[in-house]
């Protein structure tokens, strides 16, 4: 070695082998607020937890995984690449690498990592957190919830093992427990206001209708201008009976993004509910145009409104009393094409509620169903059979038209035990132009998919 390399070595600042306790006791302070759902605070403590110790590859490992939850996927990425030059020799330090791991998509590594790491300590709480998170990402949820309820009996407090689990209870769909979990995340940390937004659309799957629009509203007091909040308010106030509200969610949304079809296309219904016929037509043909896929449904729904509308026949057929015109109201206000009551996320896997996503119609305790309006074919028919038999009436009086069923309205003021008329449209896919949900689903980006916001699905 030559002189002036050893000139170097001499000058150069020496770094610790070992981190001081104040720099550990950051670490963990930084790891607690990443358990508590405050992934900001945890980036700034770790932040000052890797300054005070030049190189750490754990906190940099831990690091990475607060910023992916933030969104920030070139730091996550950027602190994941130092994460995995560690050589683990602790429950924390493997649970550390099985984190970068995980940031970067290398599941299986991470999942050996995070047995590891509860091999080394059976109650390190953060192991039995990764292995569910894994299996999650893995679409493997029955097997990823017994991993975070054993994480959630060692840290019973840690409002993101909550709200993991809540996650995994919804592609379960098990809304009502997952419920409870937000619940308990709101109760622990009330600034972590996306836990409004998960607990009202699993009301909406419970047809919960208030309980969702309370949770909504509490969400975009915070997010004003979230599209899929916006979309599934507005379909709670429909379900409720108040077109007016969901009309003023859905005039937001499309401000928002005016190329939503679906929104078009609930607007145009809940203005026909409100009389307003001309304006119902214009919002599903542009709905139309603008969602292909759906065009027989929605023409379906114009093809209603244009018949109501239509003038009647100028003069009655000769030697027939002339009957008062038959009224189709309540037909187009209740369209054939809704098909029962979908969730707010797609049918197959989806709640039409959703989330959005959504899977399959859910299982909605027994109610009492209203009755369903006529269909076209039932009121056609019931007109005909009105009229004269074609010898004439005779000399027999006209008689009084006895009054139309009509179909039933959604009362405005809605008692749990009655089932309101369903939402003729499923939730939007629809990518948001608004702030994105926490613990994004994969490399994309933060939410990316709004169906499905969660990394760690």
């Amino acid at each position: 070695m030559t002189l002036a390399a050893l000139l170097v070595l001499a000058t150069a600042p020496a770094f610790a082998k070992e981190p001081s306790a104040a720099a550990k006791a950051k670490l963990h302070e930084g790891i607690a607020a990443y358990e508590a759902a405050r992934f900001d605070d945890g980036v700034e403590k770790l932040n000052r937890a890797a300054a005070m110790h030049r190189g750490w590859k754990t906190a940099a490992a831990f690091r990475a995984l607060c910023l992916w939850t933030t969104g920030d996927m070139a730091g996550a990425k950027g602190d994941a690449r130092v994460g995995l030059r560690l050589n683990p020799n602790s429950a924390e330090s493997y649970a550390a690498r099985g984190f970068a791991r995980f940031v970067v998509r290398d599941l299986s590594g991470a999942m050996s990592d995070f047995r590891a790491s509860s091999e080394q300590d059976p109650e390190y709480a953060l192991a039995y957190f990764g292995m569910g998170s894994v299996l999650s990402s893995q679409d493997r949820p029955r097997e990823a919830l017994p991993q975070l309820n054993r994480a959630l009996q060692l840290a019973p407090k840690a409002a993101a093992f909550l709200i993991v689990r809540g996650t995994v209870r919804d592609k379960l769909k098990d809304f009502a427990r997952a419920i409870d979990d937000y619940g308990k995340v709101l109760a622990l940390n009330p600034d972590f206001h996306w836990a409004s937004l998960y607990r009202g659309r699993d009301s909406r799957e419970l047809k919960d209708f208030r309980g969702a629009v309370k949770d909504l509203s509490d969400f975009l007091t915070r997010q004003p201008d979230h599209e899929e909040a916006l979309y599934l308010r507005s379909n709670a106030y429909y379900l409720l009976g108040d077109y007016s509200s969901a009309i003023k969610d859905l005039d937001q949304l499309l401000q928002i993004n005016p190329s939503n079809g679906l929104a078009y296309a609930n607007r145009g219904q809940a203005k026909a509910e409100v009389g307003d016929r001309d304006g119902a037509i214009a919002d599903l043909k542009r709905a139309k145009e603008l969602s292909p896929a759906r065009a027989p449904q929605i023409q379906t729904a114009i093809d209603s409104l244009e018949a109501k509308g239509a003038p009647e026949p100028e003069e009655a057929p000769r030697g027939r009393p002339r009957r008062p015109p038959e009224k189709l109201s309540g037909v187009a206000a209740q369209p054939d094409f809704a098909n029962g009551s979908p969730s707010p996320r797609p049918s197959s896997r989806s709640a039409a509620s959703s989330a959005f996503p959504q899977e399959s119609a859910i299982e909605a305790p027994p109610s009492t169903r209203p009755s369903r309006a006529p269909s076209r074919q039932q009121v056609n028919g019931a007109v005909a059979a009105e009229h004269c038999p074609p010898e004439g009436c005779g000399e027999v009086p006209p008689q009084a038209p006895q009054p139309r069923p009509q179909a039933p309205r959604p009362n405005p003021a809605y008692a749990p035990e009655q089932e309101p008329k369903p939402d003729p449209f499923a939730t939007p896919a629809v990518e948001p132009r608004s702030a994105p949900s926490p613990f994004p689903m994969d490399e994309k980006g933060p939410n990316d998919n709004v169906k499905d916001p969660w990394y760690l699905r």
